[in-house]
């Protein structure tokens, strides 16, 4: 399945159900992988409203916010997410969080 056809099917997925997080994560990544940052940071948007315990969500939009050279924006989301890994035991992604802090410093 070309990336096209991945982007077509998920907003397929997202008509029918659009707070469904798998889906609008998956479109965020795509999104990204087509150096579509912006509109990935709206779907990683749309991912933590509809689950603010949605942990990959912090962690890639920091991510593409540190690509945008948006370091404050990109701490701040880290910020919010890290308590949210821990909560959910997700200590790897906790310390992955926590590198990108201190790199931002």
């Amino acid at each position: 399945m070309t990336q096209e056809e991945r982007l077509i099917k998920l907003n397929e997925f997202l008509k029918v159900n659009p707070t469904d997080t798998f889906s609008l994560f998956a479109m965020a990544m795509e999104l990204r992988s087509l150096n579509r940052q912006n509109e990935a940071l709206k779907y990683l948007d749309r991912v933590l409203a509809a689950d603010p315990n949605y942990v990959p969500g912090y962690f890639q939009k920091a991510e593409i916010l540190i690509e945008l050279a948006r370091p404050q924006e990109a701490r701040r989301v880290l910020l919010d997410g890290i308590p949210k890994a821990v909560e959910a035991g997700q200590f790897h992604i906790r310390d992955r969080m926590q590198e990108n802090i201190n790199k931002l410093k």
